[in-house]
C-alpha cells in the first residue's frame, strides 16, 4: 500500500514538473465579444434602452457559465453570430441609401436581362466554390477521424500483446509491463489535453521513446512471448507512424485565400439586392436577411472545420478516453 501511494504522488510530481500546455481557444472568445458588440450596436441603432443589452448579454454568456465544454459554447455562438450578421447587413440596407454618394451609384438602373446572366454566372460559381471547399474540408476531418481511431487501436493492441508477460498472480509482478501500461496510460492523457503538433518539444515521442526501452527489457519465458513482443514492437513501431500522420492532418487547413474568395462572392451575391430603395417595407429585407444570414452560416462551418479539436464539429476522441479509462481500472486494480 505504501508502495502503490509513493509511487501516485511520484507520477503527481512528474506532471506537475512538466505539464501540458493547453491551448486557449482564441476564436471562440473572439466571436463571443462579436455577439455582445453587434447586439451593443443594434440596440443604440434602434434607441432601445440599455437593459434590453444587459439581457441580450447575459443570454449570450448564460453558456459560458453553464457548461465548461467547448462544444455547446461554439455551437451556441455559431448560431446566434450568422443571425446577427443578417441583422446588420438590414441595418446597412437602411443606412447606405441615406449616403448621398451611394444613392447615386444605388440610383443606378440595372437591366433585367443582365441581372439574371450576373446572377446564373454567380450562383453556380458560388455553388462550386462552396462545394469543392466542403468536399476538402471534410475530406480532411474524416481522415483525422479515421487516423485517431488507428493510433487509439494500435495502442490498445499493444496493450493487449503484454498480457503474455504478466505472471498469474498479479499484473504488477513484472515491473515492466507496469511501465508500459503507464506509459501507454500517459500517452492517452497527453493525446486527449493536447491533440495539435506540439511547438518544439514533442512529449508524445518522449513517451514513446521510453515505451521502447521498456519493451526491449521484457522477458521471453516461452515461444509464445516471442511472437508476442515481435508484435508489441511492430505495434509501436507502426504508433509512431499513425501519430506523425495524424499530427500532418490535424495541420490541414482550408486555405484563407478561398475563404476570403467565399467571402467576396457572398457579397456579390447580397449587394444587388441593396439596389432597390428601402423607403417603403419590401421584400428586400427578408431576402438581405436570410442570404447574409445563409452565406455566414457556410463561412463559419468552414472555419469551424479549420478547428477540428475545438470547434462545435469536433473530431471524436472518445477512442482515446476509454482507453484510458481502461487502462487507469487496470492499473489501479492490480495489486503490487
Amino acid at each position: 500500500m505504501a508502495k502503490d501511494l509513493n509511487e501516485r504522488g511520484t507520477e503527481k510530481r512528474r506532471r506537475r514538473a512538466h505539464p501540458v500546455r493547453r491551448r486557449v481557444n482564441w476564436t471562440l472568445i473572439l466571436e463571443f465579444l462579436a455577439v455582445i458588440a453587434a447586439a451593443y450596436g443594434l440596440v443604440l441603432y434602434f434607441g432601445l434602452p440599455l437593459w434590453i443589452f444587459a439581457v441580450i448579454a447575459a443570454a449570450v454568456l448564460s453558456p459560458l457559465l453553464a457548461t465548461r465544454r467547448q462544444g455547446p459554447l461554439d455551437g451556441f455562438v455559431k448560431s446566434v453570430i450568422p443571425i446577427a450578421i443578417g441583422a446588420a447587413f438590414v441595418v446597412a440596407y437602411v443606412e447606405i441609401h441615406k449616403v448621398p454618394e451611394a444613392q447615386i451609384v444605388l440610383s443606378t438602373e440595372f437591366d433585367e436581362f443582365y441581372g439574371e446572366q450576373y446572377y446564373a454566372v454567380l450562383s453556380t460559381l458560388f455553388a462550386i466554390i462552396t462545394a469543392l471547399i466542403l468536399v476538402k474540408g471534410i475530406e480532411f476531418f474524416d481522415r483525422l477521424n479515421t487516423l485517431i481511431s488507428e493510433e487509439a487501436n494500435q495502442i490498445r493492441s499493444i496493450y493487449e500483446f503484454l498480457a503474455y508477460f504478466e505472471d498469474d498472480e498479479s499484473a504488477t509482478a513484472n515491473p515492466n509491463v507496469r511501465a508500459i501500461k503507464t506509459l501507454l496510460r500517459d500517452y492517452c492523457v497527453m493525446s486527449l489535453e493536447n491533440p495539435y503538433e506540439p511547438q518544439g518539444h514533442d512529449p508524445g515521442v518522449d513517451l514513446l521513446r521510453r515505451g521502447s526501452d521498456e519493451i526491449g527489457r521484457l522477458d521471453c519465458r516461452e515461444e509464445n512471448d516471442k511472437v508476442a513482443l515481435a508484435e508489441i514492437m511492430r505495434g509501436l513501431n507502426t504508433l509512431f507512424a499513425t501519430r506523425a500522420k495524424r499530427l500532418s492532418c490535424g495541420k490541414a487547413k482550408v486555405p484563407v485565400y478561398m475563404l476570403i474568395t467565399l467571402a467576396f462572392m457572398s457579397i456579390a451575391i447580397i449587394f444587388p439586392f441593396f439596389l432597390e430603395d428601402p423607403s417603403s417595407f419590401n421584400h428586400n429585407y427578408a431576402i438581405i436577411f436570410v442570404l447574409a444570414t445563409f452565406c455566414s452560416f457556410i463561412l463559419l462551418l468552414l472555419l469551424d472545420i479549420n478547428s477540428p479539436f475545438d470547434g462545435f464539429w469536433a473530431v471524436d476522441l472518445d477512442a482515446f478516453r476509454r482507453l484510458q479509462a481502461n487502462i487507469d481500472e487496470d492499473l489501479d486494480g492490480a495489486v503490487p
